[in-house]
């Protein structure tokens, strides 16, 4: 579980402090979907790194299973980090020098596992991009960064995952390949995301909505039907929409040669 309680963060620009978040409190269940939205500079990213452990807060404190971060002095929060976080940077982070292969080895690779080439390249065949292994972040496309990137935050199988705009610099086409991967990765664990994406936003159990760096409301979305299914249901629609102009034209010609 991941649990907020009166958190702010505060940066200092000269002689003035900017406060960019304030007093934010609430709970992500384990295994619960949830997204963080709201409108640009009203803090959702520095929550995020506070939420990993990216960052610390300048007051509060945020509990991941039960552990407190900001107790934790950076060796044992980096193997904390290590053994339980995966994050997916906005602007994928993916080390340049490195293969995609490299890439997704590197998290296991650090913490000294065994198998580490073997279990990178499985996730990346599973992200679709087998025929990628050996291609360096300059030869891929942005949609096929941000897989490598999402491969790279789940190949240690962390308990949370958190993803930072993980469709904001893609596509349509390439957005809702990474989206798919989301919803299939996040059956394994807890998913929390910043987005602007509202579609995106709309498939978590609960939204956290900040606006002027405190929660300004918690929705709680009804449960919707696979993307599958929703497909499904599209496709059905417009075929019975075909078939009643059909019959339609159908009867205006009789009528008419009547």
């Amino acid at each position: 579980m991941i649990e907020t309680i009166g958190l702010g963060r505060d940066y200092v620009r000269g002689e003035r402090a900017l406060t960019v978040l304030h007093d934010v409190s609430f709970k992500v269940e384990d295994g619960e979907f949830v997204s963080i939205t709201g409108p640009s500079g009203s803090g959702k990213s520095t929550l995020l790194g506070l939420l990993a452990g990216l960052d610390r807060p300048t007051r509060g404190r945020v509990l991941l299973a039960g552990q407190d971060l900001n107790a934790m002095d950076e060796t044992r929060l980096s193997r904390f980090r290590g053994s339980r976080i995966g994050f997916v940077f906005q602007n994928f982070q993916l080390v340049p020098t490195l293969t995609a292969l490299e890439n997704v080895s590197l998290p296991l690779r650090l913490q000294d596992q065994s198998g580490a080439d073997e279990r990178a390249a499985r996730m990346l065949e599973r992200m679709g991009l087998a025929d990628r292994l050996n291609h360096y972040p300059t030869q891929l496309s942005g949609g096929e960064m941000q897989r490598v990137a999402i491969a790279r935050a789940s190949v240690t199988s962390p308990s949370i995952l958190f993803a930072d705009e993980p469709t904001g610099n893609l596509d349509s086409a390439s957005g809702d390949t990474v989206i798919d991967l989301l919803m299939d990765t996040r059956k394994n664990c807890t998913l929390v995301l910043v987005t602007h994406n509202p579609a995106l936003a709309g498939l978590a159990d609960r939204e956290i909505r900040l606006r002027d760096g405190q929660v300004e409301q918690i929705v709680v979305h009804k449960k919707r039907s696979s993307k599958k299914a929703a497909t499904k249901v599209a496709r059905k629609a417009t075929r019975k929409s075909g078939q009643t102009s059909t019959r339609k034209g159908k009867t205006s010609r009789k009528k008419a040669s009547r």
